[in-house]
């Protein structure tokens, strides 16, 4: 019998950052692995990430070589030599924006759908794109373009640039331009005190177009007195203000243009990308603002995401049968490790620890004892999840219910900033008696920030924010059927149907992708307890009490 072709597409994403690197075949997406796990640099910026080692363990894992490939796809923002570098001259390019559009709506499962994409910059300086989308074909309904602008705190600043106004804002907050959830956290300890300011310079016109104002003068003197403040709890108040100032006018600006796309496209659907769509608290806000009744956003939303959506644009350019766009599958699509690699890391360190295998229904018994006694544990199992979200299986998982163990995490385990929030993995069908879903159904890939219902805010302290919202996960059994049990097992012993769930790293470094970045992380922090696959591990020594 002949066997029945199958298209495969080889996709290479990123930009200056978050390179990535996936296999899509017919329309599916098979691995999609991130550079940064592998280079061990966050978003890929340091040289090791140039030599593309996603890339190389991709054909490695598979046992193909780029001839193999049907074709070869890659986002144009990637530099013409780093493409010819490594996948040749025999490359399908397409555009940054229509690779974050493809992304989201070729795995959204909509039949149709507004896209708004918004992000730093993409091909030829645009930088927000408003299209709409019908079977298989996408069609860009109207685009901006940011040009560079000198600021203090960098060489440039883009104007018309939601990804570069929240960049250049987490700089003034004290914090890199690529740490833009930190500035999300911070914002709700804030007060309006700049919000009048901030409206004035940077809003949406009638011409629908983002304005930015950078170089007004009251801006500047805002900016010195900041640099020139010595007394640090000063500086903290100022910087807290101004999160909070530009969080507020984030979402101001990008519900007013949600709201003309609307208008222009009369679709009950909304598709997201871009880095701009990791904003979860503008997110959570945007069904109860818009006419829009369906949002769906890609969990590889930033410019890793574009490593799929060229092999998908380039799939759905090509010749074979054409289907609706079909729904992610799963997020978890990276590499899963074998048995013997996590027996030689245990060898490894076997001074260190003490372990113990176990059955399916040991692992899930021990560990839900473990978070409900209080103890941190390491959770990783199975394939890595694509985008920045650890999603049940490269996570460190906590009570939510103590109020102790936020700090502790902060300060012992992840090692960061205190006033950093933690989220949320409850169980799909339990989710409405905790929070205000307002429109949503389902937060399957941690993007959509909510209210924690008042009376259930003293439940579980140590997943409500300061204002008293959560960025919230849902987990259903069909996506990940081991860690809903698990969470169903904590549920069972203690009637909270959640637990606290955060990326499984410390601060600096990306989420842990093999079993010897596991391991490692475990040993040099307060983590209790790891199960990394079938083993449930201890250390010999503690190095802290709670």
């Amino acid at each position: 019998m002949k066997e029945e072709y199958c298209m495969k597409i080889l996709g290479l994403g990123g930009s200056g950052h978050d390179y990535c690197a996936c296999i899509v075949s017919d329309g599916y997406i098979e691995i999609a692995v991130e550079e940064e796990r592998f280079s061990r640099e966050r978003h890929s910026m340091g040289a090791r990430s140039h030599g593309m080692l996603s890339l190389q363990r991709l054909l490695k894992q598979t046992g193909t070589k780029l001839n193999d490939y049907d074709i070869l796809a890659a986002n144009s923002l990637l530099h013409p030599n780093f493409i010819k570098h490594h996948l040749g001259t025999r490359v399908h390019l397409v555009n940054h924006h229509m690779a974050h559009a493809a992304s989201v709506y070729y795995t959204s499962g909509y039949d149709e759908s507004a896209i708004f994409i918004a992000d730093g910059s993409g091909s030829d300086n645009e930088t927000i794109s408003f299209m709409y989308a019908k079977k298989n074909e996408i069609r860009c309904l109207e685009k901006y373009f940011g040009y560079i602008n000198p600021n203090p705190y960098e060489d440039f600043t883009r104007d018309h640039s939601y990804g570069e106004f929240y960049a250049f804002f987490s700089l003034v907050c004290g914090f890199t331009r690529y740490q833009a959830g930190k500035t999300m956290g911070l914002a709700p300890f804030g007060k309006p005190t700049y919000l009048d300011l901030f409206r004035r310079l940077f809003y949406v016109n009638k011409q629908n177009v983002f304005v930015t104002n950078y170089l007004d003068s009251h801006l500047q003197k805002l900016l010195r007195i900041i640099n020139e403040e010595t007394d640090n709890k000063a500086i903290q108040e100022m910087r807290q203000d101004i999160a909070f100032a530009a969080q507020v006018t984030l979402e101001e600006c990008v519900i007013k243009q949600l709201n003309y796309l609307y208008e222009i496209t009369k679709s009950s659907y909304l598709c997201m990308a871009g880095g701009t769509a990791l904003n979860s608290t503008l997110n959570g806000k945007i069904l109860h603002q818009t006419p829009f009744s369906y949002l769906y956003i890609v969990p590889a939303a930033n410019d890793t995401g574009t490593a799929i959506g060229a092999a998908l644009s380039a799939y759905y350019a090509s010749d074979q049968l054409k289907q609706i766009p079909r729904k992610l599958l799963t997020p978890y699509l990276g590499f899963s490790y074998l048995q013997s690699e996590i027996e030689n890391v245990l060898e490894k360190h076997k001074d260190k620890i003490i372990y113990t295998k176990c059955d399916r229904k040991q692992l899930i018994e021990y560990a839900s004892k473990d978070i409900a006694q209080g103890k941190i544990i390491g959770w990783y199992q199975g394939k890595s999840e694509i985008g920045p979200r650890a999603l049940g299986n490269r996570s460190i998982l906590a009570h939510p219910g103590k109020p102790e163990i936020k700090d502790y995490i902060n300060n012992y385990v992840k090692y960061r900033e205190d006033f950093r929030p933690f989220a949320p993995a409850v169980l799909e069908e339990k989710a409405n008696e905790y929070f205000e879903m307002k429109g949503l159904t389902e937060s399957p890939y941690m993007l959509f920030v909510v209210k924690v219902k008042q009376e259930k805010r003293d439940e579980i302290p140590a997943v409500t924010h300061v204002d008293g919202t959560a960025r919230l996960q849902t987990v259903s059994f069909e996506n990940n059927p081991l860690f809903y049990d698990l969470i169903k097992g904590f549920y069972d012993s203690t009637g909270l149907p959640m637990i606290l769930n955060t990326s499984f790293n410390t601060k600096g470094e990306p989420i842990v992708e093999t079993p010897k970045d596991a391991m490692e992380t475990f040993l040099k922090c307060s983590i209790e307890t790891l199960y990394l696959d079938q083993y449930k591990i201890e250390k010999v020594s503690k190095q802290y009490e709670m």
